[in-house]
């Protein structure tokens, strides 16, 4: 399910030692869940803990920027139907898509 999913996100954060200071204030660690699809077909939660697709990961370029790096054909369900994530990048201001940096390789 989409919240266990959610649950195995912290568990990594807690893994990894992250410390939960402020809410949505500047963190060393966020995992999140974007997006779910099964089938094609986009999940869809509007749950108090658990909102998919994330309602802000189109205008976030520490999002979609490591998303397209490891799926370049990336798309996301939006409120104007399924959009390329390459497409939603170009649509973020060019500093903050060119201030994310891969600070480690994948392994």
């Amino acid at each position: 399910t989409p919240i266990q999913w959610l649950e195995f996100c912290w568990e990594l954060e807690r893994a990894a030692e992250r410390v939960r200071e402020v809410r949505w204030g500047p963190r060393t660690l966020d995992v999140d869940v974007v997006a779910i699809e099964v089938d094609g077909v986009p999940v869809i939660s509007d749950d108090q803990t658990l909102t998919l697709p994330h309602p802000r990961a189109r205008e976030r370029a520490f999002v979609l920027v490591p998303w397209l790096q490891i799926d370049p054909e990336a798309v996301l369900w939006t409120p104007d139907g399924v959009r390329s994530v390459r497409e939603l990048i170009a649509e973020i201001d060019g500093d903050e898509v060119a201030a994310v940096r891969r600070t480690a390789a994948l392994s």
